[in-house]
């Protein structure tokens, strides 16, 4: 005789408690990219987006996630990484745990 376990749609034992999806914050101000990242980890990952330095210390301050992918050539120095780096160093600062 076989007993099965009920399982929820999502996979889970009705006892178990949903797993936590880990929080992503991504700042490029390209918006396809913005979009392909969204495709390609939204069903796995909380995301969050941001396309410039303003928006993303708001949304760090939000969000508060578990890792940022920054594009360091943000506006309105995109020949360099100035605003990129200068963010960098904001968000360790404010959040050392963040990768």
């Amino acid at each position: 005789m076989t007993h099965r376990c009920p399982v929820s749609e999502e996979g889970h034992l009705p006892h178990q408690v949903a797993p936590l999806r880990a929080k992503i914050l991504v700042v490029d101000d390209s918006e396809p990219f913005r979009i392909l990242i969204d495709r390609a980890l939204g069903k796995e990952y909380e995301l969050s987006f941001a396309e410039d330095e303003k928006s993303a210390l708001d949304a760090i301050a939000r969000a508060d996630p578990h890792l940022v992918l920054l594009d360091l050539h943000l506006p309105p120095d995109t020949g360099s990484a100035r605003v990129g780096l200068s963010l960098l160093a904001s968000f360790r600062q404010s959040h050392p745990n963040c990768g």
